[in-house]
């Protein structure tokens, strides 16, 4: 695993030792963010990695000019991890990480700014991407303007409302990957 573009482009990634954790491949990585190039500015942007693991999103996002990243997992293995994965890339001053069931999120504190990016990428098949999205919400770590980017197995069927068009919608192999606003979680 590498950073696939920006700042940090071309270093490694620690990768986990066993597979209780499915790390974005970097091909997928490197499609997604050419898909948000052409719908989000990323400078400067607060972004919130839940279900981080390696802290792949997150940091790829740091590397391409967001200002901060918050990572959330719920297992301190995968979030600690995460951590060293940013302390090897020198942005450890950037970062925030938060041991959290984010489908029980607790409320986001005023000093922890609002993510602007939500990359929410859970175990496949455990049917969390709604309750996680629904918490996060309402606890204020995303907002109705947050764009969020999901990932899921080829075969998941966004639960929102009939009314919303997703932004971008593709499958690459068994991953699915797609864009949306925050106004379109129902809390």
């Amino acid at each position: 695993m590498r950073i696939t573009g920006g700042e940090f482009r071309g270093r490694p990634l620690k990768a986990p030792d066993d597979n209780l954790i499915r790390p974005t491949s970097d091909k997928i990585r490197q499609a997604v963010f050419n898909a948000l190039f052409s719908r989000f500015d990323l400078n400067n942007k607060i972004i919130l990695d839940a279900c981080a693991g390696t802290g792949a999103l997150g940091l790829e996002a740091l590397s391409r000019g967001c200002a901060r990243a918050i990572f959330c997992d719920l297992s301190p293995v995968h979030l600690n991890l995460a951590r060293q994965n940013a302390e090897a890339l020198n942005c450890i001053d950037q970062c925030e990480f938060i041991k959290m069931d984010i489908t029980n999120a607790s409320p986001r504190r005023e000093m922890i700014p609002q993510a602007d990016l939500c990359f929410l990428d859970p175990p496949y098949r455990k049917h969390i991407i709604l309750p996680a999205l629904q918490s996060l919400k309402t606890n204020r770590w995303i907002s109705d303007e947050t764009l969020i980017v999901a990932e899921s197995e080829a075969e998941y069927a966004p639960p929102f409302a009939t009314d919303f068009a997703l932004d971008f919608d593709r499958t690459y192999g068994d991953t699915r990957i797609f864009m949306f606003e925050g106004k379109a979680i129902n809390t």
